[in-house]
Order: C-alpha cells, then sequence, then structure tokens
C-alpha cells in the first residue's frame, strides 16, 4: 500500500498532513481499544473455538501481526517522511531544536514505557509509542550531532543493511529451521 499512500500524501499540505498524522494516532488506539474491552470476543467464534484457540488469542494475533490494524502507525510514519521532505534547508535548521526537545521526550516516554510497563502489550506495541518513536526518527533524519555521527560509523551501517536483510527473509529461514527440527 506504500505506492498508493506516498501518492495521495504527496499532494496534501503541511497543515493537512498534520491533521492526517493526529487522526491516525487517535485510530491507533481504536484496535487495541476494542481487544482490551472484550468487544472482539463472543459466542459468535464459534468457528475460532473449533480451530482449537480462543477468540482473544485470535484476535490478539490478529491485531499483532496483520497489516491492515497496523495501517495507522505505518501512515504516521509517512506523513513524518513528508513533512520532513517538504522542509527546505533552512526550515530545517529551525525545526532541530524542537525536533531535538520532541526527541528528548519521546525516548523519556519509551524507556518509561519500558521500565515502567503500566499499559497492556496491544497499546505498548500498537499506539503508546508510536509518536514517541516517530518523534526519535523525525530528529535522526536531521542527521545531526553525536548520535548521527555514531550510527554513520561503517560498522554499525553495514550491521543495520544486514538486519533488514535479514528481516527480509527472516519468515524463510524459520519456515526452514522448523522443517529440518521436524
Amino acid at each position: 500500500l506504500f505506492p498508493l499512500f506516498a501518492a495521495a500524501v504527496s499532494r496534501l499540505q503541511p497543515k493537512a498532513l498534520w491533521t492526517v498524522l493526529l487522526v491516525s494516532a487517535a485510530l491507533s488506539f481504536v484496535a487495541p481499544s476494542l481487544y482490551q474491552s472484550g468487544s472482539l470476543s463472543g459466542d459468535d467464534m464459534a468457528l475460532v473455538g473449533s480451530a482449537g484457540i480462543s477468540s482473544a488469542v485470535f484476535w490478539g494475533r490478529v491485531l499483532r501481526w496483520y497489516s491492515i490494524v497496523r495501517l495507522p502507525e505505518f501512515l504516521i510514519g509517512v506523513c513524518v517522511c513528508r513533512l520532513f521532505l517538504l522542509q527546505n534547508e533552512e526550515a530545517r535548521e529551525r525545526w532541530i531544536p524542537a525536533m531535538r526537545g520532541a526527541a528528548s521526550v519521546g525516548l523519556t516516554v519509551v524507556l518509561a514505557v519500558m521500565v515502567a510497563d503500566p499499559f497492556p502489550l496491544m497499546f505498548t506495541n500498537q499506539a503508546v509509542l508510536t509518536l514517541p518513536f516517530a518523534a526519535i526518527l523525525w530528529f535522526l533524519a536531521y542527521d545531526r550531532g553525536a548520535i548521527a555521527r555514531w550510527m554513520a560509523a561503517p560498522a554499525l551501517l553495514l550491521l543495520g543493511e544486514a538486519s533488514y536483510s535479514l528481516y527480509l527473509i527472516h519468515p524463510i529461514v524459520k519456515q526452514m529451521v522448523l522443517i529440518v527440527g521436524r
């Protein structure tokens, strides 16, 4: 869906992009809220029960792994990228201090949520950490400071490329290990 989202977002002005980003952030809470409230389970899930898993487990898997539910998070990333790309060099220089602050707050939120673990996993994964990570990534895109220099080290670039390559093929490797293991 990225080409469709990118084409749609490329026509939007910053104010509309911010609106889409914030609406997407709000929508990212819908599926976890439905799951936590128990609205997705019930007697109408007889087929799920006959498959040997509860409806809660079924919906937990759907919400965690199926991309249609994760579209708000993805759209936030597309909007952040577009907002960054719309900035000229002068605007980027003006935004760096604000985004440094937003990234610092984002990092604090991420660390606090990871340490305190105050939310059910579904909220943490799909909603609570989305905007903090978006702020961190947006700031890192400016490619300034000690962190940017550290992340540009050849060894880290190689590891980043290798990890992405492994991410792309890991389902195949996992299946092969399972097949060979049997």
